[in-house]
């Protein structure tokens, strides 16, 4: 694990009518709203006859089968959607994508047993409406509902010819993961994160950001020391970079107010440091490389976690982005938000690709780039196999959430691919998403919010044992006495520094206290302070490590116990360097 950077002294919906546009690409349609082709425009508009003419008589070059509208939804889902049966077995021969991931993460088949679910609803209640109806002589009333009971039998009838027909092209489980003891024990422990989550009253909430993406950080650190790097520069969390839409360019450093000749050496360095860190931890041997990122906007108050993976099976840089495809800077339903999400995706892509390009550069004479090439970038649009991500589909709990939860589900993703590192991240998020739709659709959206309550009880209670660090007790640990705090940011800082530095030099911290001790300038009273409340820490740690052998991954520590009388000391004897015969001294965790 890479050295993290020491902290520095305490002292010291609206639609718009213009041109039909895939999110992936241009074509050139007629001007409709929310981005529809003619038939998708005719489909929403439950014409099933002009669609049906439209496939009859149009060519399929000119009807754009495969484009998507601003919804992320194609033309096979709005028919599933509108239950049109016959428009939908149409466009299954024409050989639309039947398993794309369109609206928040569904297939075809979701729309379908949705529609279908919806129609029988409406079936079994419409008999007691009409009654309702005749009984106070609402004749136009109980027209209408026995007109609307003939129409929705019609839609049940019509999806249960439709989804059997779906499910034969729909992908088994073992499409994603095929193998079938890596698959259970991957969706025992989502089911078990949103079991915990619907109990959880773990309040996330954070003021500051960075402390609790931190908390996470140590978790993630402590879980997966053996394989895993973590590299970061000098803000709190991860990689700031900042992006300049008006004029093209990108600043890391949150350096923007400088010549631009300035910034682009200052950007240089910054990735040349980056890759040598990367580098290092890859010479190491080490199974994957984490690169938290920051982003921000030159003219707007905005701040939105990303997340950037090596991973050495794949030899890839992967990155995350928890609202899908491309970050969603703007409502992506409209004109103006789409064309500014497309040149931040271009502008990250950029960025991405300079780190890359070092990286290849640093690792260019070492016998795994010689055997395996170079380390290829696949971006978000590629590794997310839904427009929607996570975070986008995820319900919402202001008291929960607080700004946000875009860093956790960066570093939820990043925990998961460590935890299962023969899985690309297409297949951790495929995974995810095929679990989801085990759920009915309205539920989805609670179904992320419940994996994320029951992540942060998880990352919680694993943390639980970092609380002497912050002079609390066990029992007072939670997310909403480190938001109290007024130096938790501060302290986690310091403790991130010694645990990234004490992962790569076990002997880190101690040789830090005898650079104090021996008057070397580059360790202040504050570092040595903190150096000596993590060493009692670390006392406390080994123990508990020799009294409870567990997987952290699957079973988390329990609260520490209430304290007990302490038991008497014993004395030891040790042999030291030099002595003959050793020497006595008390030996006692803390």
């Amino acid at each position: 694990m890479s050295a993290s950077t020491k902290p520095a002294s305490n002292r010291s919906k609206s639609s718009s009518s213009f041109s039909a546009k895939s999110k992936e690409e241009d074509y050139d349609a007629e001007d409709l709203e929310n981005g529809n082709t003619r038939l998708m425009a005719a489909i929403e508009e439950e014409d099933a006859d002009l669609a049906i003419e439209l496939l009859d008589t149009e060519p399929a070059e000119s009807l754009f089968l495969d484009a998507i509208n601003y919804y992320n939804m194609n033309a096979l889902q709005l028919a599933c959607k509108y239950g049109l049966a016959d428009v939908a077995m149409r466009l299954i021969d024409a050989g639309v994508d039947v398993n794309y991931l369109g609206g928040r993460g569904f297939r075809a088949i979701d729309f379908a047993i949705q529609t279908r679910e919806d129609a029988r609803k409406i079936v079994a209640d419409a008999d007691s409406q009409i009654k309702l109806a005749a009984e106070d002589e609402q004749w136009s009333l109980v027209c209408e509902w026995q007109a609307d009971k003939i129409k929705h039998q019609s839609i049940v009838r019509e999806m249960d010819r439709l989804i059997p027909e779906l499910e034969k092209h729909a992908p088994d489980a073992s499409a994603i993961i095929g193998e079938d003891k890596l698959r259970e024990q991957f969706n025992k422990q989502i089911a078990r994160y949103v079991r915990n989550g619907q109990s959880s009253r773990v309040q996330w909430n954070p003021t500051n950001g960075n402390t609790m993406a931190s908390l996470i950080f140590l978790h993630i650190m402590r879980t997966y020391k053996e394989s895993q790097c973590y590299v970061t520069d000098n803000s709190e969390f991860g990689i700031y970079t900042v992006l300049d839409f008006e004029r093209d360019r990108f600043y890391l450093h949150d350096k923007y107010r400088i010549e631009d000749n300035k910034n682009d050496k200052s950007n240089k360095r910054f990735m040349k440091n980056l890759a040598d860190q990367v580098a290092q931890c890859i010479q190491r041997g080490v199974k994957q490389v984490i690169l938290p990122v920051v982003l921000g906007e030159t003219t707007a108050d905005y701040r939105h976690a990303n997340m950037l993976i090596f991973r050495t099976q794949e030899w890839t840089v992967e990155h995350y982005e928890p609202h899908g495809h491309m970050n969603s800077i703007q409502i992506d339903t409209e004109k103006e938000g789409i064309a500014k999400n497309k040149k931040m995706h271009s502008l990250l892509e950029r960025v991405y690709s300079q780190f890359v390009d070092e990286l290849n550069k640093r690792l260019k004479r070492t016998a795994a780039h010689k055997k395996r090439g170079d380390i290829q970038l696949r971006m978000s649009s590629d590794v997310c196999p839904s427009h929607f991500g996570f975070q986008a589909a995820q319900n919402h709990d202001e008291e929960f959430e607080g700004i946000g939860l875009c860093a956790m589900w960066s570093l939820f993703v990043a925990e998961m691919s460590a935890a299962y590192p023969t899985l690309t991240l297409r297949q951790v998020q495929g995974a995810i998403y095929h679990k989801m739709s085990e759920y009915d659709m309205k539920m989805a959206g609670d179904f992320l919010l419940n994996l994320m309550k029951g992540y942060a009880t998880q990352v919680l209670e694993s943390t639980r044992l970092y609380c002497s660090f912050f002079d609390l007790e066990p029992a007072e640990w939670s997310f909403s006495a480190l938001n109290r705090m007024k130096d938790a940011s501060y302290r986690i800082s310091w403790l991130v520094w010694f645990e990234s530095n004490t992962s790569v030099e076990p002997g880190f911290v101690e040789h830090r206290i005898h650079l104090f001790k021996q008057f070397d300038p580059d360790v202040d009273e504050e570092e040595a302070h903190y150096a000596e409340k993590y060493l009692r820490l670390k006392r406390r740690l080994a123990c508990l490590e020799d009294s409870h052998k567990m997987d952290i991954v699957l079973d988390v520590l329990p609260p520490a116990p209430e304290k007990k009388k302490r038991p008497k000391k014993t004395m030891k004897k040790t042999g030291s360097v030099g002595s003959k015969g050793g020497r006595k001294t008390r030996r006692w965790c803390k």
